[in-house]
């Protein structure tokens, strides 16, 4: 396989380093759409374990806007460091496949937890909730919103501790700044989303107010209505609470999914909500350190386990995202795309730099094929 440029984005650089996507790793697991764990072959990071992402280029379904999403990621992964957001590696290009590696999560995703538990109890919910309060709290501190907040984006650590992933609908904002792009998923969407009226980063609380009821109730609100109702009952604020929910988790979540004056959309952020009766038996400070136990701890046994993914996955071939066949177009209008992460840098930092510019500039876009945007 034909050798690999990497491009330094944080630092606008071009990194002459050859990586072959079949020398250089060993792929191991599918783990969803386009994803693999794969293991580094060679150099500094040898043995460690990446889940990958991987376009293959020659096929159809790979367009413009797929290659946005990932350099969107790209571009905002690389400025984050936080225990409960995913780390960001590499990224690079061969002549067939964009490729991207980010930090290993095996303990699979939250809707795993969600479908076999049902619902959880309020003290269980709390401590997730904590866990995603910060890492939100973070990100929108470092001028970004997410946008696609939902528990398949949210992944379980060995330890059982969260990491939010999925940056490829995220997008930087400045506060006061609104924005109104229509992309995520629909049933955790803010009705300023659907509604195309302007939103900021607010949005985001509206959706782990749907994560939480989902966490407290096995439902998610609206699922079953069509979108024309959905859009109404979300405007009109017309969510329907068990009576098994306690009055602080209601008044939280009716808080969160608020059409106007969302909690956490003050000049006090995050702080409002963590302040708010329902996390009263949380030590902020012991969970931002990691000190608190989960309720969830992943049942692995070796560091490659992927077992906690779907099978329908696992069991397909890795091989088929290292396979050229039909693949590839001389035309390329991927070229310049690659990145090499701080934690490679030091590897390679014998190869000259020099700079370079991107074709693609960013743009706000109705991204159907990047996004898991439902109509039903």
């Amino acid at each position: 396989m034909n050798a690999t440029t990497s491009v330094v984005l944080q630092e606008n650089s071009i990194l002459e380093e050859t990586m072959k996507l079949d020398g250089d790793f060993d792929f191991l697991e599918v783990l969803g759409p386009g994803v693999c764990q794969v293991r580094k072959k060679s150099g500094k990071d040898k043995g460690k374990r990446f889940a990958m992402k991987v376009l293959m280029k020659g096929k159809d379904s790979v367009t413009e806007d797929l290659l946005l999403c990932m350099k969107t990621e790209i571009s905002i992964l690389q400025k984050l460091k936080h225990p409960y957001i995913v780390d960001f590696y590499s990224a690079f290009e061969t002549p067939f496949q964009l490729c991207m590696t980010i930090e290993f999560v095996l303990g699979g995703d939250f809707l795993m937890i969600l479908g076999h538990e049902t619902k959880l109890s309020e003290f269980d919910a709390s401590l997730y909730l904590g866990e995603i309060i910060l890492a939100v709290e973070y990100i929108h501190k470092e001028g970004i919103i997410h946008r696609d907040l939902k528990p398949e984006n949210i992944l379980f650590d060995a330890e059982g501790h969260l990491r939010l992933t999925d940056f490829g609908d995220s997008k930087q904002i400045n506060d006061g700044d609104r924005t109104f792009t229509i992309c995520g998923t629909s049933v955790y969407m803010a009705p300023e989303i659907l509604l195309e009226i302007g939103y900021d980063k607010s949005v985001d609380w509206w959706s782990v107010g749907a994560i939480m009821y989902q966490m407290l109730t096995g439902e998610i609100p609206y699922f079953d209505l069509d979108i024309g109702e959905r859009q109404n009952n979300i405007y009109l604020h017309k969510i329907v609470y068990p009576d098994y929910v306690s009055t602080e988790a209601e008044n939280l979540m009716r808080g969160l999914m608020r059409t106007y004056n969302r909690l956490g959309s003050g000049p006090d952020g995050a702080e409002a909500i963590k302040m708010h009766p329902f996390f009263e038996e949380i030590n902020w400070d012991d969970m931002m350190a990691k000190k608190v136990l989960m309720p969830f701890c992943p049942d692995w046994t070796v560091e490659d386990d992927a077992s906690l993914f779907e099978p329908i996955y696992t069991g397909e071939p890795s091989n088929n995202y290292i396979d050229n066949s039909g693949l590839g177009d001389k035309s390329d209008p991927f070229h310049g795309f690659a990145y090499e992460g701080p934690h490679f840098l030091e590897e390679y930092s014998k190869y000259s730099m020099s700079p370079v510019k991107y074709n693609l500039s960013p743009k706000e876009t109705f991204r159907r094929d990047c996004t898991d945007f439902r109509y039903t």
